[in-house]
């Protein structure tokens, strides 16, 4: 994907480079759902919006729920456990 940044236009290649997997999903989180243009960019990239970019992105927000979630009187560690592994294996290895 071509971005310009006002002195040139740059090459982002999400498929081999994971900084720019990250940076396109933030992109499109922060950006293109507001204005409706999240489902065109996807289907552009031939990306599925349903999955991760950037598998260390999702880990550091299931990281941060968890952290909140410790405080919750509710907490239950052992259902956490498993979500988190259920989570990295789905992941993959990018996440661990």
């Amino acid at each position: 994907m071509y971005i310009n940044l006002g002195k040139g236009r740059y090459v982002l290649d999400i498929n081999a480079d994971r900084s720019a997997r990250a940076a396109m999903e933030a992109y499109l989180d922060l950006h293109t759902k507001k204005n409706g243009q999240a489902d065109i960019l996807y289907s552009a990239l031939g990306l599925n919006p349903d999955s991760l970019l950037c598998a260390e992105t999702g880990m550091r927000m299931f990281e941060l729920a968890h952290k909140i979630a410790r405080n919750m009187t509710d907490y239950d560690s052992q259902a956490w456990d498993i979500v988190t592994r259920q989570l990295r294996t789905t992941l993959g290895n990018e996440a661990l």
